[in-house]
């Protein structure tokens, strides 16, 4: 056993044949004998209280102890002991974020409690833990358990609560639609006091209405939500409903007052609750990116990954990765937001159209239609195999774009958009824009124009209004007048630059150089270099052509992805 190289192997030698002495001594001993070492372990242990490390080894010398001799009669001490330890030893690894194990030792002080009341309580842990993990199905399961033993004492408020808490936990797991009935029942019980549990359900209900699109309402439960938990000092509770007001605010058309609303419920939760820092974080980087503040998201969406790492958050790192994607792709970063997407989208069903608009985005800016197509049917499979219809605003017109086939209905698309799919993200407008403008007839562009031109604050946006101007020097440039188109296109194009909408920036650049016959500031270099850098080809190519003075060949197909000269 003492020989070898001194290396790893060795060492790893010496590591195996202690563990076969250390059971081979233990099955020397009696029942009797290795319940006695145990406990003496315990003891000792527990006289080093000012090392949290030391809990998981005093919960288990503890179990061993009641393994060894499950007849003693001291077997309810033990057992009460070593429930309390498995407690402190899931509560710590819980703090480090080792999630896993810490709700594997919560299930198994569950098992050793008595106490039904207690019991009930550390299911109830057990199930934020599961949901901090974004496990929503195991988090459901405890707290059912939980409300089952708080309905068997006739705890009707608690179980309700617990109830409650289950809801929420499925909410990125399940359908709102089928989430709804019983929330609106569980909130309408509690309403008649103004506890955590009132505050809870409102919060809770808030978000799957907004989820349905139901905002007016969703603000209204929200800011109930917002009043009981000040009213109790719920912080949790407080930042929960606070988040709702947020999310259905920007729903509104009222970005300055969520992002107002967000930075409060961010400073409230870096003092009161760090480990909601990363979802408020992720909140606010929507609002930014809605307004067209695209590096200010990312930026924010980044700093929600790093909290979400240090609080061991799970379930908002993946929101946030997907929030970071959603930013990175209207930066032209779309490699780097097709990672973050692709590491996340099959985790959150219920963001299946968050996640999936992006990546259509890319493809068509590539000239990958296959791919286009492909993306919209496996959006389409998620939606259909987990029941999820909630939050696709993002994604309904440019499944419209890729799956159209006639030009009557590419030209609804742009009237026909809801104010929705203007209010958080708005790079899925420009694929339906290139198509239009790619297309001979001028009608689609000023009907879309005229949708774009409305004194809706969600239209007023510096992304939305680079479209609108770009439609307008398209429109200019067809009736002949150039000196006009081109005013529009400068407009248009400094609208792009300033949000730092790189591939935007340069298309527009090409169309007014094509347009009009003005080139870019700084000639075409800088658009080539942006092009080939996010391998767009189609669009590489026709800016050497116009480099060269060389008209750009027609495609038979005008998508984004084949994209030409018009007029």
């Amino acid at each position: 056993a003492t020989e070898g190289d001194g290396g790893s192997e060795t060492h790893d030698r010496y590591r195996f044949l202690q563990g076969v002495v250390r059971r081979v001594a233990l099955s020397a001993l009696s029942r009797r004998e290795r319940k006695r070492f145990h406990l003496a372990a315990a003891d000792h242990l527990a006289e080093q209280e000012g090392d949290p490390e030391r809990a998981g080894q005093l919960a288990g010398h503890l179990l061993a102890a009641l393994e060894a001799d499950p007849n003693a009669g001291d077997l309810a001490v033990i057992e009460a002991r070593a429930q309390t330890a498995l407690r402190a030893a899931a509560e710590r690894s819980a703090a480090v974020g080792a999630l896993a194990d810490a709700l594997a030792l919560f299930d198994r002080a569950a098992e050793l409690t008595t106490d039904e009341h207690e019991r009930a309580g550390v299911f109830e842990r057990a199930g934020l833990v599961a949901s901090r993990a974004g496990e929503g199905d195991a988090a459901a399961g405890r707290y059912r358990a939980a409300a089952e033993l708080h309905a068997g004492a006739g705890r009707e408020r608690e179980q309700l609560a617990a109830r409650a808490h289950e809801l929420r936990s499925l909410q990125y797991a399940r359908p709102p639609t089928e989430l709804l009935p019983e929330l609106r029942a569980v909130d309408r019980a509690l309403s008649d006091q103004d506890d955590h549990a009132s505050a809870l359900a409102a919060a809770t209900l808030a978000y799957t209405l907004y989820q349905l699109g139901r905002n007016e309402e969703a603000l209204v439960v929200a800011t109930r939500g917002v009043r009981i938990a000040e009213t109790c000092r719920d912080w949790g509770e407080l930042l929960h409903a606070l988040g709702q007001q947020g999310a259905a605010l920007a729903e509104l058309q009222r970005p300055d007052e969520a992002i107002a609303i967000y930075r409060r419920a961010l400073d409230l939760a870096v003092i009161h609750e760090p480990r909601l820092v990363a979802v408020l974080c992720t909140n606010v980087s929507i609002s930014l990116a809605s307004v067209g503040r695209y590096q200010e998201a990312a930026a924010g969406a980044r700093e929600a990954i790093v909290a979400a790492d240090r609080s061991a958050e799970r379930m908002a790192e993946r929101w946030a990765r997907l929030v970071l994607g959603r930013a990175l792709c209207s930066l032209g970063d779309w490699d780097q937001a097709i990672a973050e997407i692709e590491s996340v989208k099959d985790q959150i069903p219920t963001l299946a159209g968050m996640a999936f608009a992006p990546l259509v985005v890319i493809a068509l800016g590539r000239g990958q239609e296959a791919l286009a197509r492909e993306l919209v049917a496996e959006h389409d499979r998620h939606r259909d195999e987990s029941g999820a219809s909630g939050l696709e605003s993002d994604f309904r017109s440019l499944r419209t774009l890729v799956l159209t086939t006639d030009a009557v209905s590419l030209a609804r698309i742009v009237p026909e958009a809801e104010i929705s799919e203007f209010a958080e993200w708005t790079s899925w407008l420009p694929p339906i824009i290139d198509r239009l403008v790619a297309a001979l007839d001028t009608e689609p562009l000023e009907a879309a124009l005229v949708s774009l031109r409305t004194t809706a604050a969600m239209k007023q946006t510096a992304p939305v209004r680079a479209q609108a101007e770009r439609l307008a020097g398209h429109l200019a440039a067809r009736a002949g007048d150039h000196r006009r188109g081109d005013e529009a296109f400068a407009r248009a194009h400094q609208l792009a630059a300033e949000c730092e909408l790189t591939f935007e920036a340069g298309v527009i650049g090409l169309e007014r150089l094509e347009q009009t016959g003005v080139g870019p500031d700084g000639g075409l270099a800088s658009i080539r270099a942006t092009f080939s850098r996010l391998g767009a080809p189609a669009w590489l190519e026709r800016a050497q052509q116009a480099d060269h003075g060389e008209p750009a060949s027609a495609h038979s197909s005008s998508s984004r992805h084949q994209p030409h000269p018009t007029g």
